[in-house]
């Protein structure tokens, strides 16, 4: 429901602009600056949800790992029911429909005026056409057509008047305003927006008419005389408005606000600050695309950090350590040190799925402004692992397992140089980590100022012995999937020839849980971390159900997990035979506190 939750926070947002204006601004005399208010933070309210500021969430940061493999699930038969709908879904049907009617009723009203249009004797002048119409005491304008009765239109007054509206395109504003209505028919203070809106046209023109009679005085006598005209359509900027007479009246007569008014829409600023601090901590959301100041781009700071990856040989999944800011007092971190910490965080990445290639990839000795990269990222450099690793028969005959340390050099043209393995088992697995990497295309180099540099990396690579659950391709012959029923009797398998996948990919599960992890306070004040396990089932709508934590380490981390996971979208889902199918998930979420 990120459509809901983008149009609630976005109307939030729209209320706070609008009372910032009915306390501060309406009785100001300066109706243009008044206008553009309006029309802007009418438009920014629906900006700010997208917008994030990264530097402003807390610097304990979230070390989220997700691994994939070998946690799939198996078919279902086609006779499937579709899931029953949710509040949520008939809250969205009843938006839809409401939305629909009121477009298709600005529509109907559009079509009424131009119909008037050509109903009425058509006049062009000098930047508008004027239409004459039967009807007593008709003068209002839309767009660039001026309808007044033929008695009228020898006014100078009532003429200056609509030509205002017609040259400061008014009627743009008011269907703008019938848009956003549409849109957010829900909200009161839309109502009020386009209430304020036309009032401020007319006072824009009563001002230019007043200036053109010569005397305030007369021109409200002549508005009091003719306050009862034809009653107007919503999209028209109308003359004879007896709604708004006694706030026009006021208006004309107000004092002219002075320059230091002018100061008072700097208020928007504190405003727009709190909004954006708003939007990035105060709503989970996967909506907020844009993020103005990322915790990785700190000018004060040098940034470095750990990515690494679990790869299993046909499923690949992406983790991130979260880059921590470190002072440059800290940037003179010694090669043990460097080391130290490397196999610190090594530690932390339990094996999970069977026949696994874990792969670990740091800057060894110069902390850099842009590390060296893979081309395609890290998830292409796991399957460029997956690919070309074979585990030798020699270790597998000795059931000899174990991590191998590889180090080398990426130059600055991104070829791989000074490959030595620095810690192996033996058993020939030093010597096929050491081929695989050898036949590594030219990575991307690292950047420091702006310009390439030499930088040392070492990768360990992770041989383990264990039965592969298949999770692409066919399954072997005479295999059968294992199947589980649920309580409806259903089944629900552990593997599938085409695995349901979050919509983007794992990178972009990855970022979706980046984003929207919160570290419990409770968890962060007694230093408690560790490793979440959450168990699902994939619909074959995409839908996750039937959500429970496996492992918890406490302090609400497992709760933590549970909330997240339940916003996620629709993933893709498993596939079968050519059929969607049920899938059973889990997921492992790894919490620690950045140092």
């Amino acid at each position: 429901m990120n459509l809901m939750r983008y149009l609630l926070e976005a109307n939030l947002y729209l209320a706070g602009f609008y009372l910032l204006y009915a306390l501060l601004l309406r009785s100001e005399t300066y109706y243009q600056l008044n206008r553009a208010y309006l029309l802007l933070s009418s438009a920014l309210a629906f900006v700010l949800p997208l917008l994030q500021v990264g530097i402003l969430r807390p610097r304990p940061t979230v070390n989220v790992s997700i691994n994939m493999g070998g946690m799939v699930g198996a078919a279902l038969p086609t006779a499937q029911q579709n899931p029953a709908w949710a509040w949520a879904d008939y809250a969205l049907l009843t938006y839809a429909l409401v939305t629909l009617a009121m477009l298709v009723h600005l529509g109907i009203k559009i079509y009424a005026l131009v119909a008037l249009a050509k109903k009425g004797v058509a006049k062009r002048h000098n930047g508008f056409t004027l239409v004459e119409l039967p009807d007593p005491n008709a003068a209002f304008s839309f767009l660039g057509y001026l309808f007044i009765n033929q008695r009228l239109a020898s006014s100078a007054t009532i003429l200056h008047h609509e030509q205002v509206h017609i040259r400061q395109k008014h009627s743009w504003d008011i269907i703008y305003l019938e848009l956003l209505k549409a849109a957010n028919w829900f909200n009161p203070f839309v109502y009020l927006l386009q209430k304020s809106i036309k009032e401020v046209h007319e006072f824009i023109a009563d001002s230019h008419a007043a200036a053109l009679e010569g005397d305030t005085a007369s021109y409200t006598d002549f508005l009091i005389g003719n306050a009862y005209g034809l009653l107007p359509s919503p999209l028209t900027n109308s003359f004879f408005n007896k709604n708004q007479l006694k706030r026009r009246i006021i208006m004309l007569y107000q004092k002219k606000s002075g320059s230091s008014a002018r100061f008072k829409y700097l208020a928007v600023l504190p405003l727009l600050g709190s909004m954006l601090c708003m939007s990035t901590l105060a709503f989970t959301k996967s909506y907020g695309w844009v993020d103005l100041v990322p915790q990785l781009l700190l000018t004060a700071t040098q940034t470095h950090g750990t990515r690494y990856a679990t790869y299993d040989a046909k499923n690949i999944s992406i983790g991130l350590v979260v880059k921590q800011a470190l002072a440059p007092a800290e940037t003179s971190v010694k090669a043990d040190q460097a080391n130290a910490a490397h196999q610190a965080a090594t530690a932390q990445a339990q094996q999970v799925s069977k026949q696994t290639i874990n792969a670990k990839v740091r800057a060894d000795t110069d902390l850099v402004e842009i590390n060296p990269s893979f081309p395609g990222g890290e998830g292409a450099f796991g399957r460029f692992l997956a690919r070309n690793v074979r585990y030798p028969k020699s270790a597998r005959d000795a059931s000899v397992s174990g991590r191998v340390f590889v180090q080398f050099f990426v130059e600055t043209d991104g070829s791989l140089g000074d490959m030595t393995v620095l810690r192996e088992p033996g058993a020939g697995l030093g010597e096929e980590a050491l081929r695989v990497l050898k036949l590594s295309p030219k990575w991307m180099p690292a950047l420091q100022n702006g310009k390439p540099v030499r930088v040392k990396y070492t990768v360990p690579v992770t041989f383990s012995l264990a039965p592969p659950t298949p999770v692409s391709g066919n399954p072997p012959t005479g295999a059968t999937p294992p199947v589980t029923q649920d309580a409806n009797a259903q089944p629900i398998f552990s593997a599938v020839q085409i695995n349901p996948s979050f919509p983007g990919g794992e990178e972009a599960f990855r970022r979706f849980l980046i984003e929207n992890v919160r570290y419990p306070k409770t968890a962060k004040d007694a230093n408690v971390t560790g490793r979440v396990f959450i168990q699902f089932v994939v619909e074959t709508d995409g839908s996750l159900t039937d959500l429970k934590i496996l492992r918890d380490p406490g302090a609400g981390l497992g709760d933590e997990g549970l909330r997240v996971l339940k916003l996620s979208p629709k993933w893709n889902p498993g596939v079968q035979n050519g059929k969607p199918v049920r899938v059973q998930y889990t997921v492992p979420i790894n919490f620690s506190l950045a140092k």
